[in-house]
Formats: C-alpha cells, structure tokens, sequence
C-alpha cells in the first residue's frame, strides 16, 4: 500500500489490490463498522479516524472517510472504506437536505 501526505496536508491511499480483495479482507466486520474497526483497518489512530470522519461531514462529502450518522452515532460503511483503501476515492453517500 502506498500511503502519503500530499501538498494540501490530506492522507494519500491506493493501493494496487482490488476492491474485490479489499472486501474479502474485510469479510470479519459488519456492514457499517465503528470509527475504532475503521482506525484499526486503515491502522491510524482514533482520533485521526475521527478528524477524518468529521471532515468528511464538514465537506458535505468531498474529503475524509465516509461515514454515515445516526443521531449520535457514526459509522462507517464498509465499502465505502474497501472503496477508500483501493482507490483513494471519497465516496459521497448522500445528499444532505435541500433547502
């Protein structure tokens, strides 16, 4: 896996294996993990894990790790982060309300 920081401070991921592989590594955990399942997977920190997922809010779903709140819970689709880790891509999960 090639990991890196880039000129704007953000995390580099990609990786050369398929999301298919991703997945199947992945087969131990939920659907929707918990932000430490999602640290120890992407093995970083908590509370980097949280930054991310915060900023993941904040960016109306442009940067960060995806992630999908429910009241006060957060978690994290599992692959959204298959997704993340082969590809480096942010998926958006959802719109936000419409004003």
């Amino acid at each position: 896996m090639s990991r890196g920081v880039d000129r704007a401070d953000h995390i580099v991921v990609s990786s050369g294996i398929s999301s298919v592989e991703v997945l199947g590594a992945l087969d131990g955990y939920p659907p929707l993990l918990t932000i430490d399942e999602a640290a120890e997977v992407l093995r970083i920190g908590r509370s980097l894990a949280y930054g991310m997922a915060h900023l993941y809010e904040s960016s109306d779903g442009s940067d960060g790790m995806p992630v999908l709140r429910f009241g006060s819970c957060i978690r994290v689709p599992r692959r959204a982060l298959a997704e993340l880790l082969t590809t480096g891509r942010v998926v958006r999960l959802a719109d936000g309300p419409r004003a």
